[in-house]
């Protein structure tokens, strides 16, 4: 009965006795789908370690900025500190001028050049004197091409001339006097020369027929140019 049921096996083809040699010394394994659930684990890792980086970028980009605005803050806090601490020692300083009647400005003042003196000219009288010459102020006429300046809308006339007219002579008979005459003209705020004193036009007025002349106090530290030298 046993020899009955039993079928003789099929004979192995010489591929497959290969390949039953080969899954017997362990060379060859049965390849086998991974299942869904290790599928989805190594999603949900890979996505993890995506949103790591993201997460890690955002920090990175946050930290710059804050340390950006904090570097401007600290500015703007450090100008307002500033301004404060300005405005304090005014305060301060406001209160103690108030018992101190005799404080210094506390305003800007432009200090103008020192003078000796201040004297005012009307024409036909004299200028000033060198050693040789006299300087008399002739004239005040207005200048028609003053361009809307009125600093120079009217000049002065200066009339120079010996102190002691210079004859010649020939045969005891005057034949020509030199006066030495020469004028030059003066424009409010130029500075002139005559003998040790050095000068500065003031003002000039056409209306009242005069002008005024101020003496430097030290000569010595003009640099500027004259409008003319009388020495």
């Amino acid at each position: 009965m046993a020899s009955q049921l039993a079928s003789p096996l099929p004979e192995l083809s010489p591929d497959e006795r290969r390949e039953l040699e080969l899954y017997r010394c362990g060379a060859l394994t049965q390849h086998r789908p991974l299942p869904a659930w290790r599928l989805a684990l190594e999603a949900v890792v890979a996505l993890r370690s995506l949103v790591s980086l993201a997460v890690l970028g955002l920090v990175v980009l946050l930290a710059i900025s804050l340390l950006t605005v904090s570097g401007s803050l600290d500015q703007r806090l450090s100008g307002a500190f500033q301004r404060t601490g300005q405005s304090l020692t005014a305060a301060g300083q406001a209160v103690s001028d108030v018992f101190n009647p005799t404080h210094p400005p506390r305003y800007a003042i432009s200090q103008d050049t020192e003078f000796a003196s201040l004297r005012t000219i009307s024409i036909g009288d004299a200028l000033g004197q060198s050693d040789e010459f006299t300087y008399t102020l002739m004239d005040i006429r207005r200048r028609e091409d003053a361009s809307g300046n009125p600093d120079f809308a009217q000049y002065a006339v200066i009339q120079r001339q010996y102190r002691v007219p210079r004859e010649t002579k020939l045969l005891g008979i005057t034949v020509h006097v030199d006066r030495g005459e020469q004028q030059y003209i003066l424009d409010r705020g130029e500075t002139f020369r005559l003998g040790d004193e050095l000068n500065k036009v003031n003002w000039i007025s056409a209306a009242e027929r005069r002008l005024a002349v101020a003496s430097y106090r030290h000569p010595d530290e003009f640099a500027g140019r004259l409008a003319f030298d009388g020495a």
